[in-house]
């Protein structure tokens, strides 16, 4: 089961938002009387940028452990920032606290200053890169996510490398479904792909292999035959968002500013929880994928990525379904090569790492 909580959330010119432990307990009473008997629970904190409220981000993950949610199952905690803040003293706190850490980077210093710049215009290329830098040192895994566009899909290699040559080995790559992609942006996508599978191929070659969602992702869903149904999509039913004031939203990036009604589907506090008809296919038979060769190995279920391209979660749009061929294609012509040139081992360094849930934050 997957929940998230929005810890501290800015509304744009009106006023900063937090939530109190007494809320938190309430979340805590909501995901235990919905987890499954021994279920494990992934309990993730957003914002705004989470680390504002990183004091109370500890007193969560203390209330959760002691909370009878924790009993007879693992509790994991992740948050994932956008490293402006991520100096070394909070990063060190999260580690003790035994939080997983994430940081959200677009790409080499001239993307990641397109932007994500501070209020004042200032660019945040360098400390987020010296955040990235500080937590390889005390985390054994840090998950760093980029996120592109039809404005940056171009640069997509260039941010492995950069980001590779930083220390990063885990790196997951999520398009902006949001953005206005067009047939043309396709062919690039297609090169950009094509040399990022190249790069996964050199690392692994070289002995030192970084984990690139875009490729061992898929090629992992290959080898096991397509997704299993606990992979799909749970919004609404598994996977919950919170906001500081109690709104529930089926998906972390549904919640918008945790305000609006749009794809609220109750309120803590009260006795009854409206599920939302907003949510990602169950299985095949309910979208209209369900006839294509590669359904059982796509994301089309994915269903917040098809409500930001389509306005439908059952919907997947055009570059979600480009996007997912190709890079399966990729995929099982790496897993190829790589199996040829390096053997049995390189099947068993698809199982390194725990992917984060908070990979596919657009955060």
């Amino acid at each position: 089961m997957e929940c998230n909580l929005a810890c501290d959330y800015c509304y744009i010119r009106k006023r900063i938002a937090r939530m109190d432990l007494a809320m938190a307990e309430q979340v805590l009473d909501f995901i235990a009387s919905r987890a499954l008997p021994a279920e494990d629970v992934d309990i993730g904190f957003f914002g705004g940028e989470p680390l504002l409220a990183l004091p109370l981000v500890l007193d969560i993950v203390r209330m959760a452990r002691a909370h009878r949610l924790a009993e007879g199952r693992e509790l994991r905690f992740q948050l994932v920032s956008n490293g402006t803040l991520a100096d070394g003293e909070s990063i060190r706190t999260l580690a003790t606290a035994g939080v997983e850490f994430g940081i959200s980077c677009d790409g080499i210093p001239a993307v990641q200053n397109a932007h994500r710049r501070y209020r004042d215009g200032r660019a945040s290329a360098a400390d987020v890169e010296k955040a990235i830098t500080s937590a390889m040192g005390e985390f054994p895994y840090v998950m760093v996510n980029a996120v592109y566009g039809p404005d940056t899909i171009r640069w997509l290699p260039d941010t492995v490398s950069y980001l590779y040559g930083l220390g990063v080995r885990n790196i997951f790559l999520n398009a902006d479904y949001a953005a206005p992609w067009r047939a043309a942006d396709l062919e690039v996508m297609r090169v950009s792909y094509a040399a990022i599978a190249d790069l996964y191929e050199k690392y692994h070659v070289s002995g030192d292999p970084a984990r690139i969602s875009l490729i061992d992702a898929k090629i992992i869903v290959l080898l096991n035959g397509g997704y299993a149904p606990h992979e799909r999509c749970a919004m609404g039913r598994r996977e919950f968002a919170f906001g500081p004031e109690g709104n529930i939203y089926p998906c972390e990036r549904l919640a918008g500013d945790c305000l609006s009604s749009e794809n609220l589907i109750g309120r803590l506090g009260e006795n009854k929880v409206v599920i939302s008809t907003c949510h990602g296919a169950e299985d095949g038979t309910t979208s209209p994928c369900s006839e294509c060769a590669a359904s059982d190995y796509c994301m089309h279920w994915c269903g917040c990525s098809n409500y930001f391209a389509t306005g439908s979660c059952n919907r997947p749009g055009a570059f979600l379904c480009a996007s997912e061929k190709e890079s399966l294609r990729l995929a099982a012509e790496t897993f190829e090569r790589l199996s040829s040139e390096i053997g049995p081992s390189f099947i068993n360094r698809l199982g390194s790492g725990r992917e984060c849930a908070l990979a596919r934050s657009n955060k």
